[in-house]
C-alpha cells in the first residue's frame, strides 16, 4: 500500500493546489495567509487528482488487454536469484510506449526505508490495483461502490477509536478530497509510466497464479518458494544498519500495493515465521489446511480478483529460530473492507504458539483513510497500531491522541533515511514502523 505523494514522493510532485487545499483545510490553519487567496474548494482537488488515476488507469488498461495470453514464469539466473520473465515483450500505448522489457526483478530497493521491497499495483480493483481498502477513497471508482466501501469503512473506524483513555472523534464520511487514495504516489508520476505499470502487473500477475499452485514442499505455495529464494539473495546492505539492531534485517511489503486476498496474506504469513527469531529457520514446517472464503467486493472486483480461497496458516511443527531474522512491515488498508476483513487478518496473522505471540517480526499497520484523521486502533492479536498523516498545522492536536510518534526520517540532514533519523528511544537508526507495533506513527503531509 502505498503512501501519500507529498510524504513519500518526489518534491513538488503534488500541485499548488493540492498544497493550498491541505493547508487551508488542516486543522487550527489561518487559510493561505494572504488577504487575496482563495482556497481551492474540494472539488476542483479531487477533479484533479481524478484526472491523473484516469491517466494511469488508461495506460494500465491497454497493458493488461496485451499482456493477455502472454506466458510468464520464474526465472533463475547463475547465482540463483529469481526473476519474471515473459514469453514476448509487452509495449504500452501510443500516448505512454515505454516498456518492453521481457523480465522483472521480484523485489525493488527502498532507499529512504534503506530496505528491500515488494511492490503491486496501486489504486482499487476496478483501475486493475492490488488495493481492495481503496475502493471508497478514489473517484475513479463508481460512486455505488465507493458507497457501499463507505458503509463498512466508517464503523469500523468508528468501533475501533479508542487509544488509551482517549475516544477519538466519529467519522461521519469519506472525503475524497482528502482521501489518502485520490493522491497516492504509486498511481502517477514516474510510476504511471508503462515500464513501471508493466513491472508491477507482470509482479501481480504472477503472484496471482503462484499463490494458488502448490509448492514443492507440503502446506506452502509456489509464491512462498521462490518469495525465499527472492529474499535469500537479495543485498540487505547490513553493513549500514546501526549496530543497536544487531543481526535484525528489515524488508517492507507493499511500497505499492496491498493484500489482495486473505490467501495471499497468509502466504506472507509463512514467509514471516520462516524469518522468526524463536520458530523459524530449520525445522520449520506447515500443514496443508484450507478454507475457501474471499474477500467481499462488487461484481466488478470479484471479475478481477476471482475466487480466491484464503489457506489457513497452520505450523505442523516450529523451528529452532532463523540466524538471521527479517522484521517485515506492511502498511494495509485492508481493514477498509469492513468488520469481516478485520478478523481475517487477525486470524492469520495472530496465530500463537504455545501462547506466545508470532507477529512479532510481522507488522501490520492499519492506515488512516483520510489526511489529518486518525486511523483504526485494533486490539486484536496479529494488528499493530495504525499509522496517519498529518500536516504541520495540525499535528498539535493529533500528537499523543491520534498517534504516539511522528516519523523523523525527513529530518535527517543528508536526506530522508530510516538508518538516519531518530528513533523513539534516543538513539539514530529508527525502525519503529517495524518493531515498535505498539506505537502509532505518524508521517507528516510535506507541503
Amino acid at each position: 500500500m502505498a503512501a501519500i505523494k507529498p510524504h513519500l514522493a518526489q518534491d513538488d510532485e503534488a500541485s499548488y493546489a493540492e498544497k493550498a487545499y491541505w493547508r487551508c483545510s488542516s486543522a487550527g490553519s489561518a487559510g493561505l495567509g494572504d488577504a487575496d487567496a482563495v482556497c481551492p474548494t474540494p472539488q476542483e482537488i479531487a477533479g484533479q487528482a481524478h484526472a491523473e488515476l484516469m491517466g494511469t488507469a488508461w495506460v494500465r488498461a491497454a497493458l493488461i488487454e496485451r499482456m493477455q495470453g502472454r506466458k510468464i514464469w520464474i526465472d533463475y539466473d547463475s547465482d540463483g536469484e529469481p526473476s519474471i520473465a515473459i514469453d514476448k515483450p509487452v509495449q504500452g500505448p501510443a500516448w505512454n510506449p515505454t516498456g518492453g522489457s521481457r523480465r522483472t526483478t521480484i523485489l525493488g530497493w527502498t532507499t529512504k526505508m534503506g530496505a528491500p521491497s515488494f511492490s503491486l499495483p496501486a489504486g482499487a480493483p476496478t483501475m486493475g490495483g492490488a488495493c481492495p481498502g481503496a475502493t471508497a477513497g478514489q473517484t475513479i471508482a463508481s460512486p455505488e461502490a465507493r458507497q457501499a466501501q463507505a458503509r463498512l469503512l466508517m464503523p469500523v473506524l468508528n468501533k475501533y477509536n479508542q487509544h488509551g483513555n482517549r475516544t477519538l472523534p466519529v467519522v461521519r464520511s469519506v472525503n475524497a478530497a482528502k482521501a489518502v487514495c485520490e493522491f497516492c504516489y504509486a498511481e502517477g508520476g514516474q510510476y504511471a509510466t508503462s515500464g513501471v505499470q508493466n513491472a508491477q502487473l507482470m509482479r501481480f500477475a504472477w503472484a496471482q497464479r503462484a499463490v494458488g499452485r502448490p509448492g514443492h514442499v507440503p502446506g506452502v505455495s509456489e509464491f512462498y518458494i521462490v518469495m525465499l529464494d527472492a529474499i535469500d539473495a537479495a543485498d540487505f546492505k547490513e553493513n549500514k544498519e546501526p549496530k543497536h539492531f544487531g543481526n535484525h534485517r528489515f524488508f517492507r511489503i507493499h511500497d505499492s500495493g496491498d493484500f489482495y486476498s486473505p490467501a495471499y496474506l497468509a502466504e506472507w504469513k509463512k514467509i514471516t515465521l520462516h524469518y522468526h527469531p524463536r520458530y523459524g529457520g530449520e525445522g520449520l514446517r506447515f500443514a496443508s489446511t484450507k478454507t475457501s472464503t474471499q474477500y467481499a467486493g462488487t461484481p466488478r472486483e470479484q471479475q478481477i480478483q476471482g475466487d480466491v480461497g484464503a489457506s489457513e496458516v497452520v505450523i505442523a511443527q516450529v523451528g529452532k529460530g532463523h540466524p538471521n531474522p527479517i522484521f517485515f512491515w506492511a502498511p494495509t488498508r485492508v481493514w477498509a473492507k469492513g468488520e469481516h476483513e478485520v478478523q481475517q487478518v487477525s486470524r492469520i496473522n495472530g496465530i500463537r504458539v504455545g501462547g506466545d505471540s508470532t507477529w512479532d517480526n510481522f507488522a501490520i499497520r492499519p492506515s488512516g483513510y483520510h489526511i489529518d484523521q486518525h486511523g483504526p486502533f485494533i486490539p486484536l492479536d496479529g494488528w499493530a497500531a495504525p499509522s496517519t498523516v498529518y500536516a504541520h498545522d495540525s499535528k498539535d492536536q493529533a500528537e499523543g491522541v491520534a498517534y504516539d510518534w511522528d516519523c523523523l526520517a525527513y529530518a535527517v540532514e543528508k536526506g530522508p533515511s530510516c538508518r538516519g533519523a531518530e528513533n523513539p528511544e534516543g538513539q539514530v537508526g529508527c525502525r519503529a514502523c517495524w518493531k515498535h507495533t505498539d506505537l502509532a506513527v505518524n508521517y507528516t503531509l510535506h507541503l
